[in-house]
């Protein structure tokens, strides 16, 4: 019988990838992540956790991804 992979792994890799790529967006604004959050209104501490891929609400992703003008879309295109 086949082991079973567990899905938690491939979720908390998944969430690392997702704050991968929000930390490679916003850095190809030229900016750290203290001085973009500032800038875009957004905590400093909740934008440095999701790009640590720890958990983010739904409605945080969505804006972030508002201010770095991607659509959600084009963020998912090469998530797996």
């Amino acid at each position: 019988m086949a082991k079973k992979v567990s899905s938690e792994a491939s979720v908390d890799q998944q969430m690392k990838t997702i704050g991968e790529r929000v930390r490679e967006l916003r850095r190809q604004k030229n900016q750290n992540y203290e001085a973009w959050s500032y800038l875009n209104g957004i905590n400093k501490v909740s934008l440095n956790r999701i790009e640590r891929g720890e958990n983010v609400t739904m409605k945080m992703l969505l804006e972030i991804l508002k201010k770095l003008d991607v659509s959600v879309q084009d963020f998912f295109k090469d998530i797996r």
